[in-house]
């Protein structure tokens, strides 16, 4: 008979104590990330961009006159924080049919990542060339001078 495998037995402790310092690391992590976020919803909750110049320009705008994908966000965000969810799909629709798919994300990935699971997301090639297309389109659209799409310019 051979002696036990004493090697084996020993690292297990070693191996615990490392998913909990991996675990201790991503909340040190998330903490600043989440009390920095929160100070930037709280800025845009209290300062309408609409009203305020101290929020970024949209240099894409700013140097074609053509509006980004992105532009009307900060205004959009600003209403949905006030509940105004009509006004906010005005200002940028493309944002607030994006929201909820972004925000289940993080959240899958934040409980993956606490649960010391695998962080991999199966993205299919198809969904980020119809995400693409999305952007795209909204892109054309909201900058054609045509009255039927003019629900789309913020």
């Amino acid at each position: 008979m051979s002696a036990p495998n004493t090697a084996a037995v020993t690292n297990l402790t070693p191996a615990r104590g490392r998913a909990n310092h991996d675990r201790v690391r991503t909340m040190l992590m998330l903490i600043p990330a989440g009390i920095a976020a929160c100070g930037l919803v709280a800025v845009l909750y209290q300062f309408n961009p609409a009203r305020f110049g101290f929020y970024p320009v949209c240099l894409f705008h700013a140097t074609t006159g053509l509006l980004c994908p992105g532009c009307g966000s900060l205004r959009s965000m600003h209403q949905m924080l006030h509940g105004n969810l009509g006004t906010a799909l005005h200002c940028n629709l493309l944002l607030v049919l994006s929201v909820p798919v972004i925000a289940g994300l993080v959240i899958r990935y934040a409980w993956l990542r606490w649960q010391q699971r695998p962080t991999t997301f199966l993205i299919r090639p198809s969904w980020i060339w119809a995400a693409a297309a999305a952007v795209f389109l909204f892109s054309i659209l909201r900058n054609l001078p045509l009255e039927q799409f003019s629900w789309m310019r913020p």
